[in-house]
């Protein structure tokens, strides 16, 4: 992992009301992760399968090719955002409460 793409991830962990962050590859092995091993398996599947199912919607563009730029999911309580591309995909988890709660 390169030194900035660490040093962003520590900074973005830093920031309040962020609970977890992960970096997974484009085919949803987990390359950097802030949760423990079973809470990390399981975001990361949640994404993974929330990115393959968002590829069925931008199918749906007839004329021309679609691609997803970003994914934002809003809760009561946690709102998680994703970022996709051809070679990675980072998602946050954030709490959506002014309550610091476990996620």
């Amino acid at each position: 992992m390169e030194i900035s793409v660490q040093k962003e991830f520590d900074s973005l962990m830093s920031r309040p009301g962020v609970l977890g962050a992960l970096i997974l590859s484009a085919t949803g092995a987990v390359i950097l992760s802030s949760f423990d091993s079973e809470k990390t398996i399981e975001r990361a599947t949640a994404v993974y399968d929330l990115i393959s199912s968002s590829d069925k919607v931008k199918d749906l563009s007839k004329t021309k090719p679609d691609v997803i730029k970003f994914i934002r999911v809003k809760t009561e309580l946690y709102e998680l955002l994703i970022c996709p591309s051809n070679d990675y995909i980072f998602a946050t988890f954030a709490n959506n409460t002014k309550d610091s709660k476990n996620f």
